[in-house]
C-alpha cells in the first residue's frame, strides 16, 4: 500500500504507528504508483505467497487495522489518495465508515 500513496501520506501514517510497523511506511517514495485494485491484488498475491481469497481477506484485515490504529482524519486522508474501485475494501470517506462484519 506504500507504493499506491504518496510518500508523505506514507509518513504521516507511520508517525501514527507503533515502531515496528512505521518501517514498513517511513521510506516511502514521494510519488505514488498508480495502479488499480487487481495489480494490488496481484502484488499481494505473488509478495506472500497466496491465492486470491487470501490475499484479498489479508489487505481487509490490514486497512481495518490501520483504520482502528490511526486518527480519523489521517484514515481520511489516506483513503482519498486512492482510486474509487479500491472502497470496496476501505469505504469511501473515513467518517462514513462502518467497522466491517466478519464475512463480508
Amino acid at each position: 500500500m506504500a507504493e499506491r500513496i504518496s510518500g508523505g501520506q506514507a509518513r504521516d501514517l507511520a508517525a501514527q504507528l507503533p515502531q515496528e510497523l512505521r518501517v514498513h511506511l517511513s521510506a516511502a517514495d514521494e510519488g505514488s504508483v498508480p495502479f488499480g485494485l487487481a495489480e494490488f491484488f496481484e502484488r499481494i498475491q505473488a509478495r506472500a505467497a497466496v491465492n486470491l481469497q487470501t490475499a484479498t481477506d489479508g489487505a481487509r484485515a490490514v486497512l481495518d487495522t490501520l483504520r482502528a490504529a490511526v486518527s480519523e482524519k489521517e484514515y481520511g486522508d489516506f483513503v482519498a489518495q486512492l482510486p474509487k474501485e479500491f472502497w470496496q475494501l476501505t469505504g469511501p470517506a473515513a467518517t462514513r465508515l462502518e467497522p466491517r462484519r466478519i464475512g463480508t
